[in-house]
């Protein structure tokens, strides 16, 4: 029944989801085409603009949809529906979640396929200065000593860029929830939104100020990993801090477990 409930609603956000990212491949083909073929500057600066609003569009309209989306299958008319079905709240919100955190990683990844697009054909043929860069960048770090130490700290970047997608996904299902209970639910059709900005916002600072105050780091060298509580002055080695990606974790477990008692014991269906 879980895999019918993630194909369910994979169909039913794709018919909202999927035409931005067509027209930003559609986009990318044009202007891709615009300079194999050598075009007119203007077909090419116009198409390469084009390209980075929509690498701002592929990041925020998935949230807004995703935003309404879990909204309206849960707690409008389609609600009764969805309560109607015979599964539990936290099977629904799991599909939902898994759901959410495709769309919007798949939006991190064009806009990141736009902007590697956009400085090898736009920045490459305007200012050649900036390719330069790159690759004396991309030089310096195929020289390092210690290679292994680079490949560690990409995997733990790349782990931490998922986790901090779980991150959004639970502070979209939990400000969503929440913005259908009272007092929440006097707010309005923005108050889900508000408080999404709200939970976002006071997280992101309380992160920050985790990781740049409290020692509580993982050191990364060539021979381990490990966790340290003190900087490794004078080391081989990268520290990242983890504190504030512990207490991104406490809250995303918390504001899951909460959506999922308030979806059952408090929703208030309209």
């Amino acid at each position: 029944m879980l895999g019918k409930l993630i194909k369910n609603d994979f169909k039913a956000s794709a018919h909202s989801l999927l035409g931005i990212y067509l027209i930003a491949i559609a986009i990318g083909v044009f202007t891709a085409l615009s300079y194999a073929f050598e075009s007119l500057a203007i077909i090419q600066g116009i198409g390469t603009v084009a390209l980075l609003i929509l690498s701002f569009a592929v990041l925020i309209i998935p949230v807004f949809k995703i935003l309404t989306y879990f909204n309206e299958s849960l707690y409008s008319n389609q609600g009764y529906l969805s309560y109607t079905l015979p599964v539990k709240s936290r099977d629904m919100l799991f599909s939902k979640a898994v759901v959410s955190f495709a769309w919007i990683t798949l939006g991190f990844a064009m806009y990141i396929g736009i902007y590697v697009f956009v400085i090898k054909y736009f920045f490459g043929k305007m200012d050649p200065a900036i390719l330069e860069q790159l690759e004396l960048l991309y030089d310096m770090i195929d020289t390092l000593p210690d290679k292994a130490v680079f490949v560690k700290v990409i995997v733990v970047v790349i782990a931490a860029f998922f986790f901090e997608i779980l991150v959004i996904v639970s502070q979209i299902f939990f400000a969503m929830t929440l913005s259908n209970i009272k007092p929440f639910n006097q707010i309005g059709n923005a108050g889900g939104f508000l408080l999404f900005v709200g939970i976002f916002v006071v997280m992101f600072y309380i992160f920050i100020q985790l990781t740049q105050y409290c020692p509580l780091s993982l050191f990364i060298s060539s021979g381990k990993v490990k966790l340290v509580t003190e900087a490794m002055y004078g080391t081989a080695g990268t520290l990242i801090g983890l504190a504030g990606l512990i207490f991104q974790f406490v809250c995303a477990a918390g504001m899951f477990v909460g959506t999922n008692y308030l979806m059952k014991k408090k929703i208030n269906i309209k």
